[in-house]
């Protein structure tokens, strides 16, 4: 009898195939640990490249608070042995995730004064609310922000054992009992860049995200807030440009952001053109004597050929799905091609999972792969049976 397993399969982001070296995220049965190993990170580390002879710097991370192993750059191939191997519980590709925030109220689940919390009395309210450590993996935070005033909070908690990095644009000093801590990891992310990484290396935000992110989550009120007011990184831009006489923007993509374009608020007129019109500006600027250019909003306009590209992280369709599963278990994916009209339409599909096996131990991996010829979604998915 064969039996059922419904499973969710989490959104997967847009990343062009390849057979080349990616991150991996390796869990670990850390009580394995010999002795004649100081630390779990030395273990880690030569258990890496003994059972897939990388080399050392192969190692990014290793983690051994919340969660027990490591990160590494490995091929395929190199990730498979590592699941092969009886110290090893996971090994899971890493994910790529865009900037992608619209409603961060709604999303937190706290649209009103109280949130989540509501009904609760004022002292439930402080009870909750006190002595609480909120970490957010982000692009960083603009420590000058009102929202991380410090006064009147308690001081820092002493079970606290973070720390502020310092580098050239962030000062270990910015930090208070607001703001507990800051740091930058990067080295997940620049495998997956590669040469089109031109992120400035430190934890202080220069994109405005992480700043917007961690003051909704934990940041004091502030009084006469405004959507220019504060620090507030693009906000400045037009501040700089506006201070040496100019009255509008254009805010050309390089090769790194691509024909991904963001619907933001300036503090002067702004436009906002892909790399491609961007190089051709660029080109004009440089070879005309008195460049000149005119801003102008023609409204909402419809019936555009072509269409508006999709968001960089949608996939173009149709899409046609391709499935990898251990022997034994069927998938079905309803429908096996989606089709995406406007963009940032979502589109539901299913996935039945039917395996032959009544138990057993351990577990095994699998893929569910969208392609449209041009770029890959890829959704790993975990099998379990009990």
């Amino acid at each position: 009898m064969a039996s059922v397993l419904w499973l969710c399969v989490l959104a997967a982001v847009l990343h062009p195939s390849s057979s080349s070296k990616q991150t991996y995220i390796v869990q670990m049965k850390h009580y394995q640990k010999p002795t004649s190993y100081l630390t779990h990170s030395d273990w880690y580390s030569h258990h890496l490249q003994a059972l897939t002879s990388a080399t050392a710097d192969a190692l990014l991370y290793s983690y051994s608070t919340a969660y027990h192993g490591f990160a590494a750059s490995l091929d395929p191939q190199q990730a498979q042995a590592l699941r092969e191997s009886d110290s090893v519980l996971g090994v899971y590709e890493d994910t790529v995730y865009q900037l992608h925030t619209t409603r961060t109220p709604e999303f937190l689940g706290i649209e009103n004064e109280l949130g989540f919390l509501s009904g609760q009395t004022p002292q439930q309210f402080s009870v909750a609310s006190n002595d609480v450590i909120i970490g957010v993996l982000d692009t960083g935070v603009w420590p000058e922000s009102k929202s991380f005033d410090d006064s009147g909070m308690p001081a820092v908690p002493t079970r606290w054992r973070g720390e502020c990095e310092e580098d050239e644009y962030f000062k270990a000093t910015l930090c208070n009992k607001k703001l507990v801590g800051a740091r930058k990891f990067y080295n997940g992310f620049r495998m997956a860049a590669g040469e089109m990484m031109n992120e400035k290396l430190s934890p202080r935000d220069f994109d405005g995200h992480g700043t917007h992110t961690s003051s909704t989550a934990a940041g004091v009120q502030v009084g006469n807030a405004s959507l220019f007011g504060g620090l507030n990184p693009r906000a400045e831009k037009g501040a700089v440009v506006k201070e040496a006489g100019g009255i509008g923007m254009i805010l050309a993509n390089t090769a790194a952001s691509g024909e991904e374009l963001v619907a933001d608020s300036h503090l002067l007129p702004a436009m906002a053109v892909g790399r491609k019109v961007g190089d051709e500006i660029r080109e004009y600027l440089t070879t005309e004597a008195k460049p000149t250019v005119v801003l102008t909003f023609g409204g909402t306009v419809l019936g555009v050929k072509p269409s508006p590209v999709v968001a960089a992280f949608s996939s173009r369709g149709p899409n046609k799905v391709e499935v990898e599963a251990p022997e034994g278990v069927e998938v079905i994916v309803k429908p096996e091609r989606l089709v995406f009209e406007k963009v940032g339409e979502r589109v539901r599909y299913t996935v039945t999972f039917v395996s032959e096996k009544k138990g057993g131990d351990g577990g095994d991996f699998g893929r569910i792969t969208w392609k449209n010829g041009e770029n890959e979604v890829r959704s790993p998915v975990a099998f379990s049976w009990v």
